[in-house]
């Protein structure tokens, strides 16, 4: 099994130089499996499994491209998250973990969708931080499968799934100077129409946490400014901040809700300043040792006087 795995990667590195997750339509993961284990204290302690597998595009009927690997099949949808990555295959980190709805059990309202469904992330990131994806993806179990609490997913089994909602940014970590305008992006995509969706923004800044903006769908009211109401019903709600200051520092939470799946992304806002120094040699002064010129330092609100010798 090992083997079929560095000849995966090798095969990657040669197929997909320069080539974007559209064109290659596969791309190797980590399914993340979370079990909890007591210490020897007798304390419960979560543990995390990381196993091999691939993503896979495709139709009905096609061969795994690792037989060897867990294998998630993508179906075509209206989430298409191939659309978003722009990068080459060779750039793009892929895990992928069981979602638990937090024990909602409605029926989710996309196309084919099954009461007892089961949920998997499966989170893209840029290896360079140019963007952070979580697709949400929606698998129908056998008959089984549904009844089994303790479902264990086997090395080699082929789960065939369908994209049902994605929320990305391309702005996880942000450097921007003092009195900028600074967007930060936050995207969505759902795979029905007009869905019950809640958006909201919230800043947490020295572990306390406050609500910048909020929009639910349902009542169509918004709390809060920064995100146009126009761009969220066409799947994006990018936050505007006016003119950055000091107190703009922190980290930014984008999440979208549309029952029963939630998702969200962090995003770090830095404030990175250049020192300023402003030089005034028009008004004299006189030192005990001749005469001078009067210079004038100043660095944001402190100010230097020197005097410098002439004669």
């Amino acid at each position: 099994m090992m083997w079929n795995l560095i000849l995966l990667y090798s095969a990657l590195a040669v197929l997909s130089e320069s080539q974007s997750l559209q064109e290659v339509g596969w791309v190797p993961c980590e399914l993340v499996e979370e079990y909890n284990q007591p210490d020897s204290s007798g304390n419960i302690e979560t543990h995390y499994k990381r196993r091999n597998a691939v993503l896979q595009f495709s139709h009905p009927g096609d061969s795994a491209v690792n037989p060897d690997s867990i294998t998630f099949f993508v179906m075509a949808s209206k989430v298409d998250m191939r659309k978003y990555v722009q990068a080459g295959v060779e750039q793009v980190q892929c895990d992928i973990h069981r979602y638990n709805a937090g024990g909602i059990e409605a029926r989710w309202p996309g196309p084919g969708a099954q009461e007892h469904d089961r949920w998997f992330t499966c989170t893209l990131r840029h290896s360079e931080g140019l963007f952070i994806l979580t697709t949400f993806l929606r698998y129908t179990p056998t008959v089984a499968q549904a009844d089994d609490a303790k479902w264990v997913i086997e090395d080699r089994d082929r789960l065939i799934t369908t994209a049902a909602m994605l929320v990305m940014t391309r702005s996880p970590s942000v450097e921007v100077g003092l009195l900028r305008e600074q967007i930060l992006h936050c995207q969505f995509a759902v795979d029905h129409k007009q869905p019950e969706l809640v958006l909201e923004w919230r800043v947490q800044k020295r572990g306390e946490r406050s609500k910048l903006f909020s929009y639910s769908s349902r009542s169509g009211q918004s709390e809060g400014a920064g995100v146009s109401l126009r761009d969220i019903a066409a799947g994006l709600g990018s936050l505007r901040l006016p003119a950055t200051t000091l107190a703009s520092e922190g980290t930014y939470i984008c999440s979208v809700y549309v029952p029963p799946l939630y998702g969200s992304h962090d995003l770090a806002l830095h404030i990175v300043e250049s020192p300023q120094v402003t030089l005034n040699v028009a008004a004299p002064c006189r030192c005990r040792w001749g005469r001078s010129r009067r210079w004038c330092v100043r660095h944001r609100d402190t100010t230097l006087w020197m005097c410098r010798w002439t004669g």
